[in-house]
């Protein structure tokens, strides 16, 4: 192990350090999934928000991890892209 992995296992052992390390890896998953079903399905960042009634800087914003999606959001693109919520938070199968 590198050194920083070795400080990143040491701060991991921290609840709250736990607690946000595993809210960027969520972050990160539904960032990433939302890109890829959204390119699966051919659709730009502003027809898919103009599909659910959002601003397109939203979704821009989500998928480059500066803010977190909200549960309602997230139950809407879940929605549209016929997957579950927790498959949006889910590593790719």
């Amino acid at each position: 192990m590198s050194w920083i992995d070795d400080r990143i296992h040491e701060a991991r052992k921290d609840p709250e350090f736990e607690r946000e390390w595993q809210a960027l890896k969520t972050q990160k998953r539904i960032a990433n999934n939302l890109s890829r079903l959204r390119s699966e399905q051919d659709l730009s960042v502003q027809s898919l928000a103009a599909r659910l009634n959002v601003p397109p800087y939203l979704l821009s914003k989500i998928e480059s991890r500066d803010i977190d999606v909200s549960e309602d959001l997230l139950q809407k693109l879940a929605e549209h892209f016929n997957v579950t919520a927790d498959e949006l938070k889910s590593d790719p199968t």
